[in-house]
């Protein structure tokens, strides 16, 4: 048996959107992320420019507020956009700064451990074709 690796489409760099969903009871909600796979290159990008810094600066050493730090800013690069963001009865602009608020105010910690999940998961970045 074998298995055609050109039914298998990357859509790494093509967006998709994350369903939130309700963190106690696991509905869906109608609040939904455009966002890039990690492996993007996007990300990528970022990723690779802040090993080049440390290369650059000849150190290897770091902390864990600068990992901490960079990590986020790689998880806020896969996010293109949102829809139906709403905080106090008003609908949230998508901005960096509002994104910020939603992923690292501690607020909403499961908004974060889902996009986290999703852009992780090759799952759901990868289309198949018959």
């Amino acid at each position: 048996m074998s298995c055609d690796l050109s039914q298998f489409q990357n859509t790494a760099n093509a967006g998709e959107w994350l369903i939130l969903t309700h963190p106690v009871t696991g509905e869906k909600l109608p609040m939904q992320l455009l966002v890039l796979s990690i492996e993007s290159d996007k990300v990528k990008a970022i990723q690779r420019s802040a090993i080049n810094s440390k290369l650059t600066k000849r150190t290897l050493r770091t902390t864990s507020e600068t990992l901490e730090a960079e990590a986020n800013t790689m998880l806020m690069a896969t996010v293109l956009g949102w829809e139906n963001f709403e905080l106090d009865n008003k609908m949230l602009e998508f901005t960096p700064e509002n994104l910020s608020m939603v992923l690292f105010s501690g607020r909403w910690p499961w908004i974060k451990k889902q996009l986290d999940d999703y852009v992780n998961a090759e799952i759901n970045f990868t289309k198949v074709s018959k």
